[in-house]
């Protein structure tokens, strides 16, 4: 199954990926997982000196073997093999979602992994090359900033390289070479410092060479060589791009190319001379990446979504083995047989040439979350690439649904009802879902659309009512719904609105009701129950309303967060007046590198407190203000991604949902 992603501007600039096969809905107990702290200060103001998130999850997503959120760039000491690290990005070829998980080391085999990103300014980690000869230096190439270089394994960082985005690291005897945004980059000294040897066109996505002979794919599907007489084009696929290349370490001249286009099947490439002359080869199989065995160069490997094809004749017959949706490939010299697969559902070892053995994945929490909602010890995600994960005992373990009757989804809102976990809701790729028992099993709704799930990015996409708990607000892709009956049956609520982005009900009067727009961009606003709609008064905005919260201590306190459009608009706007007008409120919030600058996917007051605290979550980072959004301060702490989701307060602390870290958690009082 295809999956998108539930955040628009997202879903615009990277693929999404297929759902893994095989997964199913069972309970595992996860491994220990020690808090994840980092370098980041404390930013200056009332939270206090030394604050730092706790990552609670999700981990060892069941079934066995274990998966966690997208990891697709790998290195391993050979001389120490239990030594090892990971990290998730955009990845070779601009493959798969986009990720900031940042990187991860383990000491012990994958049993267990500690944050390594001291110092690493991007959390995108697209690639890494570790030098074998000294294991103490190792390279990321990263999505917006270029290349970093630790001496100390992994302890702290330094950028040696602005070279745009770099995706891939290739060593040929004692030269580094690195795929970048500007061309094709090399390094004589371990990555210490870098030459542009050759600027390209467009940015180079893969690199792979045998011998003398290098290759190098780009992202407009140019296919180039280098060999003694120079660089030449070998091959041009139009509208395509290169996410994989492969080289024969026993034949420079046995090249395997992929070109991706959007899922289009025989997007592999063949050539046996060096590119005078390619084939397509797997018709009807959407490769992602390819490689060849680096002990047995007849082998080769090759991964559609959710699947793994491996072939020990070079390539005349393939086996195909179930699999998760690989990005990443790596064959593990000494080991024949023996690849090391990066996916979307995280790290995972194959043996003998055969389907995935083992996860390496141990406690890592990496997971691409698009809705969050917690009470208590029940924690409900919707997930990228995953069904809903489900914890009911505060993190410790995590249960899916994936191959359900009804089919649960991907990405999407996770809402729990106004009277506590007990009623739980989801729209997901495959439309809405309700809950009566906390979420262990789930039911279809009748009366709305079969393709009316949202994409506008929003986390409120379900409205509840707290003073009529049974009446609920479904956004759809064109319409809004009401139902009346805990979500089991739903009607067109006939409200003048498209393609609406949010819908959310005032805590102090259910009849006061906002729904914004996407299609226009714009807020609206009723008193009455529907029967009449206001235009809130947004100068300037630009964007379109994404996340909106009702101050629980004064309703006329109205936040609204905006998507960022096409470069412009998007930020936090207040209204004072009930939503009949706002005016900027997002002093404090930095844009900072990312896909979508000043996009707001999440906004929430502290319930119940003395103190008017409202968090936001961002495209760029977490914050929280203390005087109802007149100032902010970045909360992201020792976080490692910027992309933030979802929010949601319970018992006393702050959860917030992430893009590569899964869920965090931290003391409301320590805010």
């Amino acid at each position: 199954m295809s999956g998108r992603s539930a955040i628009t501007v997202l879903a615009a600039v990277v693929a999404m990926s297929a759902v893994p096969a095989g997964v199913g809905a069972a309970v595992t107990a996860g491994p220990s997982h020690p808090d994840r702290a980092g370098a980041l200060a404390s930013p200056a103001g009332k939270s206090g000196a030394g604050t730092a998130w706790s990552a609670i999850g999700p981990r060892a997503i069941p079934p066995a073997p274990a998966g966690a959120g997208k990891l697709q760039a790998f290195a391993v000491d050979l001389a120490n093999p239990l030594v090892m690290y990971a990290g998730g990005g955009v990845g070779p070829g601009n493959a798969g979602p986009f990720s900031e998980a940042g990187l991860f080391k383990t000491v012990n085999g994958g049993a267990s992994w500690q944050p390594a990103d001291t110092g690493l300014g991007d959390p995108s980690a697209c690639a890494l090359w570790l030098d074998q000869q000294n294991p103490n230096v190792l390279t990321v190439g990263t999505w917006f900033s270029g290349i970093y270089r630790s001496a100390d394994a992994g302890v702290t960082w330094r950028r040696v390289a602005r070279l745009g985005a770099t995706t891939g690291f290739l060593q040929v005897g004692s030269a580094l070479y690195a795929a970048t945004a500007r061309g094709i980059a090399r390094s004589v000294n371990a990555g210490a410092t870098w030459t542009l040897i050759k600027r390209t066109t467009a940015p180079v996505r893969a690199l792979a060479g045998s011998g003398r002979v290098l290759y190098a794919g780009l992202d407009d599907g140019t296919v180039l060589a280098r060999s003694r007489a120079g660089w030449r084009r070998v091959l041009s696929v139009p509208a395509a791009t290169v996410w994989s290349i492969a080289v024969s370490p026993a034949n420079p001249r046995r090249v395997y190319a992929v070109e991706w286009n959007n899922y289009h099947p025989g997007d592999l490439y063949a050539t046996t001379d060096g590119g005078r002359s390619w084939h397509r080869v797997l018709r009807r199989r959407a490769i992602q990446v390819v490689t060849f065995g680096v002990n047995d160069p007849s082998t080769v490997y090759a991964a559609p979504g959710g699947a793994l094809l491996v072939s020990t004749n070079d390539g005349s017959a393939w086996t195909v083995h179930p699999g998760p949706d690989v990005r990443f490939l790596y064959s593990w010299p000494g080991r024949a047989g023996t690849i090391v697969v990066g996916s979307d559902q995280g790290l995972f070892l194959v043996t003998g040439y055969g389907a995935v053995t083992s996860s390496l994945n141990g406690d890592i929490s990496s997971s691409l979350l698009t809705g969050l909602a917690v009470s208590g010890s029940e924690i409900l995600t919707a997930v990228q690439d995953y069904s809903p994960l489900l914890s009911t005992d505060g993190g410790a373990t995590w249960q899916q649904f994936w191959g359900t009757s009804p089919p649960v989804g991907e990405d999407g809102t996770a809402v729990f009802g106004p009277s506590g976990p007990t009623r739980a809701y989801l729209d997901t790729s495959v439309g809405f879902q309700y809950s009566a028992d906390g979420g262990l099993t789930w039911q279809s709704a009748s009366g709305l659309p079969q393709s009316q799930f949202s994409y506008a990015g929003s986390a409120d996409l379900i409205g509840t009512d707290p003073a009529s708990p049974a009446t609920l607000y479904l956004a759809t892709s064109s319409r809004v719904y009401r139902s009346t009956d805990s979500g089991a049956s739903w009607a067109p609520a006939h409200w003048p609105i498209r393609q609406p982005s949010l819908v959310v009900v005032s805590p102090a009067n259910g009849r006061r009701i906002y729904v914004g727009s996407q299609q226009s961009g714009a807020l609206f606003y009723t008193t009455d129950g529907g029967s009449r709609w206001h235009r809130s008064r947004l100068t300037a905005a630009g964007g379109w309303p994404t996340a909106l919260a009702v101050d629980p201590a004064d309703p006329r306190v109205v936040l609204v967060g905006l998507a960022n459009s096409a470069g412009t608009g998007g930020g936090v706007w207040r209204s004072t007046n009930g939503g009949a007008s706002f005016t900027r409120a997002d002093r404090g919030i930095a844009a900072g590198p990312t896909l979508a600058p000043f996009s707001v996917w999440s906004v929430g007051f502290q319930p119940n407190s003395a103190r008017p605290l409202v968090a936001v979550a961002t495209a760029s980072g977490a914050f929280v203000s203390a005087d109802r959004g007149a100032r902010w301060q970045s909360i992201r702490f020792n976080a490692e991604p910027r992309w933030f989701t979802g929010i949601a307060w319970s018992g006393g602390y702050l959860y917030m949902s992430t893009y590569g870290e899964g869920v965090l958690r931290v003391p409301a009082s320590r805010l």
